[in-house]
């Protein structure tokens, strides 16, 4: 079993020489383009493709149990790739706002930031944060 981390980082390079074949140049605008629909079948969770508009991953969701021995049993996983949605309501900034990252939170009061752009606190711009 590997963590999140590697398993979301695994096919990137590998992704990448695929768009660089299809495209034909190493253009980044061309690679972009080129790049929806490419379909990669060694990812850790198997195979996983790249969406047309967005670019982000088509892939599979599973769940697990963990185990004593720290490895996980599947008990559950997607039958077909889940279309990715990298950018789900909820989870929009308000116009003109976004969030201040600084820590401690009280280190920038709501409504500026370093660039004077207007922000609000993180936690209460998530939904159920707070």
């Amino acid at each position: 079993m590997i963590g999140d981390v590697t398993q979301a980082a695994y096919p990137g390079p590998w992704l990448w020489k695929l768009a660089v074949e299809k495209a034909g140049s190493f253009d980044v605008d061309k690679i972009a383009v080129a790049s929806g629909g490419i379909v990669f079948d060694k990812a850790p969770e198997g195979y996983v493709r790249i969406h047309d508009a967005n670019h982000h991953l088509w892939s599979r969701t599973r769940v697990g149990r963990a185990r004593t021995d720290g490895q996980f049993d599947v008990i559950y996983e997607t039958p077909e790739l889940i279309e990715p949605n990298p950018f789900p309501e909820g989870y929009q900034q308000k116009q003109g706002q976004r969030p201040c990252l600084r820590t401690p939170p009280e280190a920038e009061p709501a409504g500026t930031s370093p660039e004077g752009v207007p922000c609000t606190g993180l936690a209460k711009e998530l939904p159920g944060a707070g």
